[in-house]
């Protein structure tokens, strides 16, 4: 184990750094949004912009939308000629993938000019993209209304993660001027299943996992403290999540990168950070305050989706340029 530690030490430093900075800008964000309460911009000043761009957009385009706020929650409705398609929440506006972002930055960051122009450039992107997927959405959904659960839970999350995750490959190459050699196809086809397998757990996550707070951060926790929960077997199954995303993760590591100590030094990460995360979970769900909803959502977001893969791929990435370059 400490032999794995120290070879993969530069990776280590990365996720420690990723973490302080992950954690301090999502404490800010917090404390904007609670002094975004009363505010004149409905719900926040942030989410409010992005609503009024999206409307402005989607203008442009031939749909008379309007942005009408929400009566019964921090929200903005998204109407569409006299119907309601959808509604901009506080997590609509972008903001905590482009904490995501940042942290993954400065994480690598390299000469400050550099990495400065990077993150103002990509920040901008990542709103734009942010935008142009509420716009495309908003039309999507007025024509096919039908088609909802899948284009928001999987469609379009996969739209802004994936524009993260290219910013941030983008940024790792800058290391390197090696040509890399294409894939065989057998390469693609097993990361194509893989990968596939991941968005079906997340596509049929309410048929396969006991998990009252699926629904829970849609809506109801602007109301309510909590939503009525079997504690073991909650945990049982977002254990179960979390297990099984880990090991299509491992699997797409391998396959990759073709590196038994990476899946070791990976599969170490994963039990360390899964100690972590389900003692905060556990922390959340027994002594659920709607104050401490923010930061209970991003913990859990690393129990039930593959976060840690989108950290660890361009992490490995970067050191094996790295080595190879020496």
């Amino acid at each position: 184990m400490k032999t794995l530690f120290i070879k993969y030490r530069s990776v280590i430093k990365f996720i420690l750094t990723f973490l302080l900075v992950y954690l301090s800008l999502s404490v800010i964000y917090k404390f904007y949004l609670q002094f975004s309460d009363g505010s004149e911009f409905y719900p926040d000043y942030f989410t409010h912009l992005v609503g009024e761009q999206s409307k402005d957009l989607l203008n442009t385009f031939g749909y008379a939308t309007k942005m009408v706020p929400h009566l019964e929650e921090p929200s903005l409705k998204v109407i569409i000629g006299n119907v309601y398609v959808a509604r901009v929440i506080e997590g609509c506006n972008g903001l905590s993938v482009l904490i995501l972002f940042i942290s993954f930055i400065v994480a690598f960051s390299g000469r400050f000019k550099a990495t400065l122009l990077y993150l103002l450039s990509g920040s901008v992107i990542i709103y734009v993209v942010n935008v142009l997927r509420i716009v495309i959405l908003s039309i999507w959904l007025y024509k096919y209304p039908e088609q909802s659960e899948f284009l928001h839970a999987v469609v379009f999350p996969a739209i802004i993660y994936g524009a993260v995750f290219l910013l941030w490959i983008f940024w790792v190459n800058r290391f390197s001027k090696l040509n890399q050699k294409m894939y065989k196809p057998v390469k693609y086809i097993l990361l194509f299943i893989l990968i596939t397998v991941l968005v079906l757990i997340r596509w049929f996550e309410n048929e396969l996992f006991y998990d009252p707070y699926l629904t829970f951060f849609h809506n109801d926790y602007l109301y309510i403290d909590s939503p009525r929960r079997e504690v073991l077997k909650l945990v049982a199954f977002t254990v179960l999540r979390y297990v099984l995303n880990g090991l299509v993760s491992l699997g797409i590591l391998y396959v990759v990168f073709k590196d038994r100590s990476i899946i070791k030094f990976s599969a170490l990460v994963y039990a360390m950070a899964f100690i972590i995360l389900i003692c905060g979970y556990l922390y959340f769900v027994i002594n659920p305050k709607q104050t401490d909803y923010y930061f209970f959502f991003n913990l859990r977001r690393f129990l039930i989706q593959p976060v840690i893969l989108i950290l660890l791929l361009p992490a490995f990435y970067y050191y094996k340029l790295t080595k190879d370059l020496k």
